[in-house]
């Protein structure tokens, strides 16, 4: 809706137009009242807002941190799990090495029964 001002009311003549210009007065004092309270309104929910959001902007920070702290832990946690594999392989090939190796050596009964053979023959 638009409301159209002139800058100066039309004379109706007399008391009568005199009583319409300042019925029409007290009107657009009391929008530019009410517009001037909802600007201030509207201000003060703008600043609200902007706070709000600075909250937020921090806490985003402070997450986007957490996660930083998340991935470096997870590749540092993913290298040392590659080092553990990699030692967990020496390791099984030294106990294969060894497996071989005790499979091979004689037991103590074996050498007995060889030496007592060896000394018995005449």
């Amino acid at each position: 809706m638009v409301l159209m001002v002139s800058a100066r009311p039309k004379k109706k003549g007399g008391e009568a137009g005199r009583s319409a210009a300042r019925h029409f007065s007290v009107i657009v004092e009391d929008l530019l009242s009410q517009f001037k309270v909802f600007g201030e309104a509207l201000q003060g929910l703008r600043e609200n807002m902007a706070l709000g959001f600075d909250g937020i902007d921090g806490r985003f920070d402070g997450i986007d941190q957490e996660i930083l702290l998340l991935k470096d832990a997870s590749l540092t946690h993913t290298r040392e799990l590659k080092e553990v594999n990699h030692q967990l392989r020496e390791i099984r090939t030294s106990v294969d090495r060894l497996a071989e190796k005790v499979d091979q050596k004689v037991d103590r009964t074996e050498v007995e029964a060889i030496v007592e053979r060896a000394l018995s023959r005449p």
